[in-house]
């Protein structure tokens, strides 16, 4: 997802558009909880950093579980409210903390199975 939101921004945007104004979208809240938790035990290399990344995941989820509403107005609007480029930096921006995000895992992972 983040090196095709490094390439197409806008099909991107538009693919997360979709998706939040899907009546299914609150089990998104539901899947990072659940993806997140793991992330907050793990013990190996960067086990820290890793810490931090699941908190902010776990903690997110809940916000999309009681908040789904809010989201979805905000992006249903999001035509008339941002600039294209406004969109295409926002997506640059999340594409560069997934990339961030994946190192790290990758590279804990790497090390974890090597040593």
């Amino acid at each position: 997802m983040a090196i095709l939101g490094l390439f197409f921004p806008q099909r991107i945007f538009n693919m997360w558009k979709k998706w939040i104004l899907n009546h299914f979208f609150p089990l998104h809240g539901i899947a990072l909880i659940l993806i997140g938790f793991p992330m907050t035990i793990y013990k190996g290399f960067l086990s820290s950093i890793i810490f931090f990344i699941g908190l902010f995941v776990v903690f997110t989820g809940p916000f999309i579980l009681i908040y789904p509403e809010k989201i979805q107005d905000a992006f249903s609007n999001s035509d008339t409210r941002f600039k294209e480029k406004d969109i295409k930096i926002m997506i640059y921006i999340d594409a560069l903390f997934r990339l961030s995000a994946g190192s790290i895992f990758l590279l804990s992972c790497w090390k974890t199975f090597l040593n």
